[in-house]
Formats: structure tokens, C-alpha cells, sequence
């Protein structure tokens, strides 16, 4: 696969990529906002193990971000199963030096087109951990809405921690996109999460937050992608007061 955008490139992982990825992704701000999957310290041997294990996917899931065809980054589509199958979660990540430049919103964006273009998937999500913001601000940018806060929902670097989970669904277009090119904004406050078989609950810690909290489940994911997570319908959201979730203090996990 290569998919060239403006200031980056989405395309298939090669071997050769192999030394370059040992040294973008042996970085610890890296590992603390994905799965536990994806290896700290990263040495050579898992970039080689990676690779292989990706370029003998089929279809394809895991795919590398590059700039002048030099990796800087992975992005990956990992669909859901049996009657989740039109489902599929998205996950990515920047090395250190290429971040801040607008480079994940582009590749989010255009990845996120190229699924739609290419596959019969109907939904996508995200999970986010609630003290990676940027990682948040990407997905808006990229259409992505907030579905629901869950909490406790996860374990990173041995600490208990709160997730944000995001949903985009083909009819809401093209990434959000209008056809000015100019982001069609979709904030927090556009979905929210409900579901059918369990009614919203509130936070026991804080009864005044209006987010209903919903239980998780573990799912298996790609090592582009963060922490796992249950994903429910979503549905109009009331809760104004989560227009932008990072405008509220993001707690970081404590030991």
C-alpha cells in the first residue's frame, strides 16, 4: 500500500525499515501511550519480529508513516470480528521529533479516507489515555467525536488510568471535512456513549460529573493503537460541560 499525502506518506512496512523503527520507537513517551504490545526498551530484534509479522498480514493492518519515504511513525486499521466485523479501531503513533508539525492529523485523516475508499467498514474508534490531550485534539481534527469517558478502564506502566474513546461512522463523511476543505467540527459534546442493555451510571468519585461511565472489556488490538476498550452506541450528548475533554485537568496515573 502507499498512499502519498501533502507533507507525509502512509505505506506497507518493509526489512529495511527495520533499523530506522528500533531507533524511533526505543522512546519511552512513546510506549507510555500505547499497549503494552509494543516493547520498551525496542530493540533491533522487535523491529525485525514487527515487520515480519506485519508485512504477512493479510489484509494488511499495520502500516508505517514516512517523510521522504524515511519512517517516522506507524499507523494502523485493526477490525473487529463476528458481528463486529463493519467495526475496526484506529491507533498511531509520531516519533519525538516529528511531532507538533501536523503530520498524525494528516495521516489520520488521510488514512481514515483511504479506509473508507477501500474497505466495507462502517465504524471506527479510538482510545486515548485522558493524559495524552494531544493525542485527542488529533482525532477532533480529524472528525473523530467523543464517544465516552471510561474510567478505570486500564493498566500503563503499572498505574491504573482513564481512557477517552472516540467514534467516527462513514455517513458522517470524510473525516469530518467540508468541502472547502476546512475541518467540519465535531467536538466531545456531539456524541456520547449509551447503552442498550445497561443504564448510565455516575462516577461514585465525583457526583457532580454529568459523563455516564461505562464498563470495558479487553479486545485485541495492533501495536499502532493505545489501550483496549469495549465501544457502545452512541447517541446525541447533553453533557456540554465535555465540549474539549483536555480543557478539564487530565489526572496522569499515579503508582
Amino acid at each position: 500500500m502507499e498512499l502519498p499525502l501533502d507533507r507525509c506518506s502512509i505505506r506497507s512496512w518493509r526489512p529495511a525499515d527495520a533499523e530506522r523503527l528500533a531507533s524511533i520507537a526505543n522512546d519511552r513517551s512513546i510506549w507510555r501511550m500505547v499497549r503494552d504490545r509494543f516493547p520498551h526498551p525496542y530493540a533491533r530484534a522487535d523491529a525485525d519480529a514487527f515487520i515480519a509479522r506485519a508485512t504477512g498480514e493479510h489484509p494488511e493492518q499495520n502500516f508505517a508513516i514516512a517523510v521522504d519515504d524515511q519512517v517516522v511513525g506507524g499507523i494502523a486499521c485493526i477490525p473487529d470480528v463476528d458481528i463486529n466485523r463493519v467495526r475496526a479501531e484506529v491507533g498511531y503513533w509520531l516519533g519525538a521529533e516529528w511531532r507538533g508539525r501536523g503530520l498524525a492529523t494528516e495521516a489520520v485523516r488521510g488514512f481514515v479516507d483511504w479506509i473508507w475508499a477501500t474497505t466495507e467498514l462502517q465504524h471506527l474508534t479510538a482510545a486515548v489515555f485522558t493524559y495524552n490531550p494531544e493525542s485527542a485534539r488529533v482525532l477532533e481534527k480529524a472528525g473523530f467525536g467523543l464517544a465516552y469517558l471510561a474510567r478505570k478502564a486500564a493498566i500503563k506502566d503499572g498505574a491504573i488510568c482513564d481512557e477517552w474513546t472516540y467514534c467516527l461512522v462513514r455517513e458522517d463523511g470524510k473525516t469530518g471535512r467540508r468541502e472547502d476543505g476546512k475541518t467540519r467540527s465535531r467536538p466531545a459534546s456531539a456524541v456520547v456513549a449509551r447503552s442498550r442493555t445497561q443504564p448510565l451510571r455516575r462516577s461514585p468519585s465525583n457526583s457532580s460529573s454529568r459523563l455516564p461511565v461505562f464498563p470495558s472489556s479487553t479486545n485485541t488490538m495492533g501495536d499502532a493503537c493505545a489501550s483496549p476498550i469495549a465501544f457502545a452506541r452512541p447517541v446525541p450528548c447533553r453533557f456540554a460541560a465535555y465540549r474539549r475533554p483536555w480543557q478539564r485537568t487530565a489526572i496522569a496515573p499515579s503508582a
